[in-house]
């Protein structure tokens, strides 16, 4: 961009008098203009290669001559001269763009393309779009690359190597299926979001020869977010009214090939009226390897389906979502994921028509009561069911569960590593998996066992379809190998099966009949004499709260005042001040105010030793934290001011640590990194990690927020505090060569 500038103003005034000519002659303008759109019209009309070559090369000389006054005059938008110019020559811009669109999809949709027309049609769109494309034109261009061939998809995808001025309207970027190439999206059009769009321009991750500003916010208070690419690396930083509080370098070029397979998505999703922009993330390979937080509240609510379209802005109007792979349906829990029904029944037919009712599902019955025949077995199964403690029910299975979503989601990460995990590590029998839409639909409305229900991906995301990671999925018993799903007839592409399936989501059928089904799901005939009428009756645990059934709320206090004594530790002469155990080692250290510290067996309370701590003042030993390898670290005012001692189990002393005037309210050791981590409730801010040896300062890290309670995570690799604000703070406790990133809840 600066070697840009320096071109520009090496040309500045050449390019003053060749704008100011087009202001002065309006005339020269309109009629290159017309050109265009003349030849525009030949070239769709051309009926043999050799005219349609002669044609697009005549179009190719005149372009260049009218892309100067289409498209260079955006850049000297901030002269005098360039802003008249500019608005002068956009709307014409405007018309040529979309002529150009209009006459790549009329040669495609013909088949009549071949690679130098496409690439020359595509160079010229792809030289106006970044100046003079709206919201309309790009609904328009994906409208078609949607159901557009392969060598349409790849033209894109060589369109979208332009880099682009970003740091105007925040952006998302995610990757294309079995492409590094990256679609820089702006949500803000609500023309985008009513059509189920998200992509207007697009760059490659793996750029190499330039920095580019993918995303830039700075707000009133002094908050902000960066991020960019500099060559190959993505660098984020999170800044404070203070300055950088965090930098983060991110080396795309060691996972290029990873984001040929998997799915990578780095998304900061804008949209005026939808909800807050709290954080940024980066995900490699299905992995977190950079979370920022700007201190804003994160209603997760949207991505579950919630409505938080009235939500108020907080702070500066922000407002965003961070979207992620693990995140796209939200959750994985049976209760949580979100479920859509089935809309389509013709699975066999040449072509889909919609306008015939039998091309729809029966939203007013559940699944299990669609087929006749399988719902007298169910029927006459819950009237012969008697059993004094299990209600009466149709179905045993469920309609929407972790085995449906992973079933339908295998192909797509992280879905797949849960499948795997689940089943020992390797996919289930070929057979079993899902092969086919309408072998799967007949399961579904014929197998008493099978009573599943979709799930949103079918109705935005063409990617579950496909085998993009290239898993070896296995062969079925026919000798068929399972790879990509078996589409309908009337679906030539997966593109055009999620769009077909949308539309009808959106149809007048499903408008004036999906009360019904979400009646059944969320409302009145979910249970009760309803339910039964409705054939609607599954299983009594699978019911919202029923999972709780036997529990009760005591109407009275409950105290355990009655130990045993096997129970009770003994041997301080003074008042107890805090107590710490571990399970692998078998014993319990507690610390008192007389500046003593008892070792007891857990086993049979036994004292195996004690040992003193330095000084003798109240209140003596005021925290402790013993770890599972023997080391304990003691905090204590005995001396008179907040000191932090690490000792061996055996009371051998290692270390000491004058900690000025700040006494730590908590104590935690991270014995895979001999560090103990402390926190300062007085002080609010910090977490400071030290060595165990020589107490040496590993690393300080603002928390912001009052420090409540702090622990490590299982994996000793991440200290968790809670913070007077009610937000969960997770930080990591990595070796200081690696780089910091902090998770909030």
């Amino acid at each position: 961009m600066e070697e840009l500038r320096m071109l520009l103003q090496d040309a500045e005034e050449a390019q003053l008098q060749t704008l100011q000519k087009i202001t002065d002659d309006s005339a020269q303008v309109s009629r290159l203009k017309d050109s265009v759109l003349l030849l525009l019209d030949v070239l769709g009309q051309c009926e043999t290669p050799e005219t349609r070559r002669e044609t697009l090369q005549a179009l190719r000389r005149l372009f260049a001559v009218c892309s100067v006054h289409f498209y260079d005059a955006q850049v000297f938008l901030e002269t005098p001269v360039g802003a008249a110019s500019y608005r002068h020559v956009a709307k014409r811009g405007n018309v040529v763009l979309k002529s150009l669109l209009a006459t790549l999809r009329t040669l495609v949709a013909r088949d009549e393309v071949d690679e130098e027309t496409g690439q020359a049609l595509v160079d010229m769109i792809r030289t106006l779009c970044l100046q003079s494309m709206n919201a309309a034109d790009v609904v328009a261009l994906f409208d078609f690359l949607r159901l557009g061939r392969p060598p349409a998809r790849r033209w894109v995808l060589q369109m979208q190597k332009n880099l682009v001025e970003m740091d105007t309207l925040p952006r998302a970027i995610f990757t294309m299926r079995g492409s590094n190439a990256g679609l820089i999206v702006s949500s803000e059009q609500q023309l985008f979001t009513k059509r189920g769009y998200t992509c207007s321009f697009g760059i490659h991750l793996d750029a190499t020869t330039t920095s580019v500003a993918l995303y830039s916010f700075r707000g009133h208070n002094g908050q902000g977010v960066s991020a960019m690419l500099d060559g190959k690396t993505l660098v984020v930083k999170m800044v404070a009214g203070q300055g950088v509080v965090q930098h983060v370098e991110v080396p795309f070029a060691d996972y290029v090939e990873k984001m040929k397979r998997e799915w990578v998505h780095l998304c900061i999703v804008h949209a005026k009226k939808m909800v807050f922009k709290d954080k940024l993330t980066v995900y490699v390979d299905g992995k977190s390897v950079f979370n920022g937080n700007l201190g804003y509240p994160d209603p997760l609510a949207m991505v579950c389906g919630r409505n938080t379209i009235g939500v108020e802005p907080l702070v500066d109007g922000l407002k965003g979502k961070l979207w992620s792979p693990t995140l796209f349906g939200v959750a994985l829990s049976e209760a949580e994921y979100p479920v859509f029904p089935w809309i389509i029944s013709d699975y066999e037919s040449a072509t889909l028509d919609l306008s015939r009712r039998g091309a729809f599902r029966d939203l007013s019955k559940p699944m299990g009561a669609l087929e006749p025949s399988r719902l007298k077995f169910y029927v006459d199964r819950y009237n012969a069911f008697e059993d004094p403690d299990i209600p009466k029910f149709m179905y045993g299975t469920h309609y929407s569960n972790i085995g449906a979503v992973l079933y339908y989601l295998i192909r797509l990460e992280p879905f797949t590593s849960y499948a795997l995990s689940i089943q020992g590590g390797k996919f289930d029998h070929a057979d079993r998996l899902f092969h086919s839409v309408a072998e799967t639909w007949n399961n579904c409305l014929t197998d008493y066992t099978d009573l599943k229900e979709l799930t949103p991906e079918w109705f935005y995301l063409p990617e579950f379809l496909v085998n993009c990671n290239g898993l070896e999925l296995g062969t079925r018993q026919n000798g068929s190998d399972v790879n990509n799903v078996v589409l309908p007839p009337w679906a030539p592409s997966p593109e055009d099966f999620v769009m077909k399936n949308l539309v009808a989501l959106e149809s007048e059928y499903v408008s004036t009949n999906i009360h019904h089904w979400i009646d059944l799901v969320f409302g009145c005939t979910q249970r009760g004499a309803a339910a039964v009428e409705a054939n609607n009756v599954f299983f009594y645990l699978t019911y919202e709260g029923m999972i709780f059934r036997g529990s009760r709320v005591s109407s009275k206090p409950v105290h355990a005042n009655d130990y045993s004594a096997d129970q009770v530790l003994l041997g301080h002469n003074a008042q107890i001040n805090c107590v710490s155990a571990s399970d692998e080692l078998g014993v319990c250290i507690s610390g008192s105010a007389s500046n003593e510290c008892l070792v007891h067996d857990l086993e049979d309370g036994s004292i195996l030793h004690s040992f003193d701590v330095p000084g003798h003042l109240e209140p003596g030993v005021i925290s402790l934290a013993l770890s599972n390898v023997g080391h304990v670290v003691v905090q204590s005012i005995g001396t008179g001011a907040p000191m932090l001692y690490s000792f061996h189990l055996n009371g051998t002393l290692m270390a000491q640590l004058s900690l000025g005037d700040r006494p730590m309210t908590s104590l935690s050791i991270c014995a895979r990194y001999s560090k103990v981590v402390v926190s300062n409730s007085a002080q609010a801010l910090v977490m400071t990690a030290h060595t165990l040896d020589d107490q040496r300062v590993l690393l300080e890290q603002d928390v912001y927020g009052e420090i409540s309670s702090q622990g490590l995570a299982p994996d000793e690799m991440h200290a968790v505090f809670g913070v007077g604000s009610g937000k969960i703070v997770c930080l990591p406790l990595l070796p200081p060569q690696l780089p910091l990133h902090r998770t909030e809840i």
